[in-house]
């Protein structure tokens, strides 16, 4: 009788399947059997997404460290602990290893040195310092930029 019950289940539950195979959705069959047949292309493009992933996650952490390092540069120079040149080249250093382009000063002033264009991005960090302080960054931010206007090392 144990044979019987197998044989009878094994037939209900084929029965059941090629039932199913005739009334389901042909398209949504015909996308189940690509993807079946792109097995391993699909893992392939899973593996290439992964590795892309990790790498975007180490870019990710980079750029989280390099604008907590701007960061304290405009503080050191708020806290009279560097001075503005310092804070100048100390932000080109940061930036050196930027993946991306963060010199958009560049187009605008062809003319001047990075160390003029990255005091210009400390002011800015200045800038943002105080404003996140509560501060009006107006007369801090007025006298850097007489201090790198009158540069002339450039």
């Amino acid at each position: 009788m144990a044979w019987s019950v197998r044989i009878g289940t094994v037939v209900i539950v084929a029965g059941g399947l090629l039932v199913g195979a005739i009334y389901a959705d042909q398209r949504l069959l015909a996308s189940l059997a690509k993807d079946l047949w792109d097995l391993p292309a699909n893992q392939w493009e899973l593996r290439r997404q992964r590795y892309r992933f990790e790498d975007l996650c180490t870019q990710q952490e980079a750029t989280r460290q390099r604008l907590e390092r701007k960061q304290r540069i405009a503080q050191a120079l708020l806290e009279g602990q560097t001075d503005l040149r310092e804070a100048a080249r100390q932000f080109l250093e940061a930036s050196k290893d930027c993946p991306y382009h963060w010199d958009t000063l560049v187009e605008t002033h062809p003319d001047w040195s990075a160390e003029r264009r990255c005091a210009y991005y400390v002011i800015d960090g200045v800038r943002a310092e105080l404003r996140d302080q509560g501060q009006d960054p107006t007369a801090a931010v007025n006298r850097l930029q007489r201090e790198v206007d009158h540069w002339t090392d450039d």
